[in-house]
């Protein structure tokens, strides 16, 4: 669906919050490793909270319950600025390598520890590792989420979620059914994990950009948009351990000056899922 053509353009930040349930999850216990999850939180975070509250721009944290357990304070801080929380599972896990109960009981959890820090119950997830399959969009659905943020394939645009699609290898997909779930699609390249992190450990990150090359990548996913994409909507996601270092922040500071000066307007996941739904709803009518 394309976006609202009496709306410039929308930009989405996101925060994914792993702190240390990133490097946790992927099994990783020392000391110096998870401390760049702690950079993120005593450090990061706060840089972060005060640039938004500069600029005067919404966002949307995807947050895992262990973040919200290890870090309440931060967390905390992140709501009572009047920031969307969403469901990042809880210790960061790879949703595949668990059983359907297993993952629902991970997701109730990780609700569960996000409204007993900030009040807010998440009405959208973000997957926070590994893969799934419709399975686990039905399951949302069930859960009375109103969103999910966890597929690549939208670029500019919202669409409804489906349900579990049927793949097999000797003939065409079968694609699920249209599930009451809007998606809120990531985008794999405006992003920073994947252009600043590096692991030498178990996964394997060579993550080495200079922080002028992924601005360059994301004005230029800007200005596609600009030129090409009337009332799209561009998701930036971020991390506060990533981005949150001095020499990288400037970035984002710049990025959102240009928005705002292109005229263009800041929603959270959740705000744009409710704009979805309405005009989804109006256009059934008309």
């Amino acid at each position: 669906m394309s976006g609202d053509p009496t709306i410039r353009g929308t930009i989405n930040l996101c925060f994914d919050f792993d702190a240390m349930s990133l490097w946790l999850g992927w099994g990783t216990r020392g000391a110096r490793a998870l401390s760049r999850g702690e950079f993120g939180a005593r450090v990061g975070a706060p840089r972060i909270l005060e640039l938004l509250e500069r600029h005067e721009v919404p966002s949307t944290w995807f947050i895992p319950g262990h973040t919200a357990d290890t870090f309440p304070e931060v967390v905390a801080d992140v709501a009572a600025r009047s920031h969307e929380i969403g469901n990042h599972g809880y210790l960061h896990e790879a949703f595949d390598t668990f059983g359907y109960d297993e993952v629902r009981s991970i997701i109730r959890r990780g609700n569960d520890a996000l409204e007993r820090v900030t009040g807010q119950r998440p009405r959208g997830l973000r997957a926070p590792a590994g893969d799934f399959d419709g399975h686990l969009m039905e399951m949302l659905v069930e859960e009375g989420f109103a969103y999910d943020s966890s597929r690549f394939d939208g670029e500019y645009e919202l669409y409804w979620a489906r349900g579990l699609d049927q793949l097999p290898d000797d003939g065409p997909a079968v694609f699920g059914s249209r599930l009451d779930l809007v998606e809120v699609p990531l985008n794999n390249v405006m992003q920073d994990f994947i252009y600043f992190e590096s692991n030498y450990g178990t996964p394997l990150l060579t993550g080495s950009c200079a922080p002028s090359q992924v601005e360059e990548i994301w004005f230029g996913q800007l200005e596609y948009m600009l030129a090409n994409v009337a009332g799209g909507v561009l998701t930036l996601t971020m991390h506060p351990q990533a981005i949150g270092w001095g020499g990288r922040i400037g970035i984002l500071d710049r990025f959102i000056a240009r928005c705002k000066s292109e005229g263009l307007r800041f929603a959270t996941c959740g705000a744009l899922a409710d704009e979805f739904r309405l005009a989804q709803a109006q256009t059934a009518v008309a």
